[in-house]
């Protein structure tokens, strides 16, 4: 397969296939079905959102203070993360999702990356998205995952340099050897999950 909207349909489409659970196929779809080729498979993420959709009430609304909890839950990587980690949610009209771009996430957005988001957000709600984004202005950063995750690891740098400026250690270190301590090179050591 030479196409990767198509391949991960596939992959989709063996998911409901072969559940776990030992459910029912999504109808028309059998083990013995072999006519899914041709335009087939790119309809097939819509039905999948819909069928692998949480239970209702288990996610956040899609609202903008839940954002970022949701982009965690939404287990995006590569590009695909990092672009909705750049996205502040603006609201959302009918299948229309608003997402205000931060302008130092433009280079993650392209066709593969937006679709991704779509297809992740789409699963999350259980229902067919569609993306709009709007650039935020270069002088006025938008508030979003990425944003706050870079202020709380400025915070957290700023922290472990006031414990190692005050460490009797270092502070020997300092007067008896001349020693220097560079701020760029410290480094907060956390358990960073999601």
């Amino acid at each position: 397969v030479t196409d990767q909207a198509t391949a991960f349909a596939l992959t989709l489409l063996r998911m409901l296939l072969f559940r776990p659970d030992g459910g029912a196929a999504a109808p028309g779809v059998g083990a013995g079905n072999t006519a899914v080729r041709g335009t087939a498979p790119r309809a097939v993420p819509a039905a999948v959102a819909r069928e692998a959709a949480p239970a209702a009430g288990t996610g956040l609304p899609l609202a903008p203070d839940n954002w970022a909890a949701i982009v965690r839950q939404l287990g995006l990587t590569a590009l695909a993360g990092q672009l909705a980690a750049n996205c502040a949610l603006l609201g959302r009209q009918g299948a229309q999702v608003r997402l205000l771009l931060d302008p130092r996430g433009v280079s993650m957005r392209n066709r593969g990356t937006e679709e991704k988001l779509a297809a992740a957000l789409s699963h999350y709600l259980g229902e067919p998205v569609k993306l709009s984004f709007e650039l935020a202005a270069p002088d006025a950063a938008a508030v979003t995952p990425a944003r706050d995750r870079d202020r709380e690891a400025g915070e957290r740098r700023a922290q472990a340099q006031a414990l190692l400026e005050s460490d009797p250690t270092i502070q020997a270190l300092r007067n008896e050897m001349g020693a220097t301590i560079f701020p760029e090179s410290i480094r907060a050591t956390i358990d960073e999950e999601g």
